[in-house]
């Protein structure tokens, strides 16, 4: 069997937040998922606490620091809008829509989940803003439409089920159909 790594870690969490929720999420549910000891899980983390610290860091940095990086590799504001788009289609499909909406319900019930979610939903809506606001120019418009796209991703986990890759894409193509992006 290979050694673990801490990203194993967070990957089998994501699959544990998708199927149980953030109440599922504890030493001996990840144990189980990776088929490994309880001294395997603090061989990486010295506790819980230190684990879903670096759990809600991992999550910051794969569900929005790299996509933001990875939209930057456009020049054109309106490339990287429709970049931002794509990659964000593809994630749903990477990570389950029930991860994110898991996060959030944690979010309602642990400060640390709380924090994270509330500077991720900033950092998102921000960066969506600043791309809107080098097409339109006007500040207000173009908070207006980062507000409008991430309500549509949010909303879009949401819903019963969620919405589907296509979907989510068929939204998207609208928006920008309707603002000439």
């Amino acid at each position: 069997m290979a050694r673990k790594k801490k990203r194993d870690w967070f990957i089998a969490s994501t699959h544990i937040l998708d199927k149980t929720g953030h109440n599922g999420l504890t030493i001996d549910a990840l144990t189980t998922e990776l088929s490994v000891t309880k001294g395997s899980f603090y061989h990486h983390f010295k506790n819980y606490q230190e684990f879903k610290v670096a759990l809600l860091y991992f999550f910051e940095e794969e569900g929005t620091l790299d996509i933001i990086i990875q939209t930057e590799e456009e020049e054109n504001p309106r490339k990287k809008l429709r970049r931002l788009m794509n990659i964000v289609v593809k994630e749903v499909e990477r990570y389950p829509p029930k991860v994110e909406v898991a996060m959030r319900i944690w979010a309602l019930e642990d400060k640390d989940a709380h924090n994270l979610m509330a500077r991720v939903d900033k950092r998102r809506i921000d960066y969506v803003e600043s791309l809107c606001q080098e097409i339109v120019t006007d500040q207000t418009q173009a908070h207006l439409m980062a507000e409008m796209m991430y309500t549509i991703l949010v909303g879009s986990e949401h819903t019963t089920p969620p919405l589907s890759q296509t979907r989510l894409r068929v939204l998207f193509d609208e928006f920008t159909r309707l603002y000439q992006i």
